[in-house]
């Protein structure tokens, strides 16, 4: 079973997929590192050439996990924006679950503070200019999130409980 965890940036997907895979004994792949190694460039790298190509790049990479994955149970993060590109959806629902970690703009906003440059839809220095575009975005991508299997509110959620959900679908 490969558990696709979705999410807007500041979601937590790396930080949960690493948790969750040490806490359940899961494999685990992330879609960016994954970008970034099968291209040899950084996500802003690749960003530059346009976001048409990166989310091209974005799509193979999904393609691959699904392909490396095989049939053990995998959590693969995602990029924020995956799940808006055209056919990643049905990619994700046809190889297994798609789990949408739902947050705050607040707490969205604070996280991805704490890794400036690294998220290049983001790139501003003004906090207050920070939560605009992430409420933006996140009301453009918010009918693709809902197409997930699962929402899991994560502001306030401990990695117990987050694991007790996750072995629903995996045993």
């Amino acid at each position: 079973m490969r558990l696709f965890l979705t999410g807007m940036p500041g979601s937590g997907k790396t930080y949960w997929m690493q948790q969750l895979a040490a806490e359940l004994q899961l494999e685990q792949i992330d879609l960016d590192a994954l970008i970034e190694s099968e291209n040899a460039a950084t996500i802003p790298e690749l960003f530059a050439r346009g976001e048409p190509f990166f989310r091209q790049c974005e799509q193979a990479a999904l393609q691959k996990a699904i392909a490396l994955s095989g049939d053990r149970h995998t959590l693969i993060s995602t990029g924020g924006g995956l799940p808006a590109y055209p056919g990643n959806i049905a990619l994700m629902q046809a190889a297994g679950r798609i789990i949408y970690l739902a947050s705050s703009v607040e707490q969205l906003a604070a996280r991805v503070q704490l890794n400036p440059g690294t998220r290049p839809l983001l790139a501003t220095g003004d906090p207050k200019v920070l939560k605009e575009k992430l409420g933006n975005l996140l009301e453009q991508r918010q009918v693709f999130y809902e197409q997930a299997d699962i929402k899991i509110e994560v502001d306030n959620l401990s990695l117990a409980t987050f694991a007790a959900q996750i072995r629903k679908y995996i045993l």
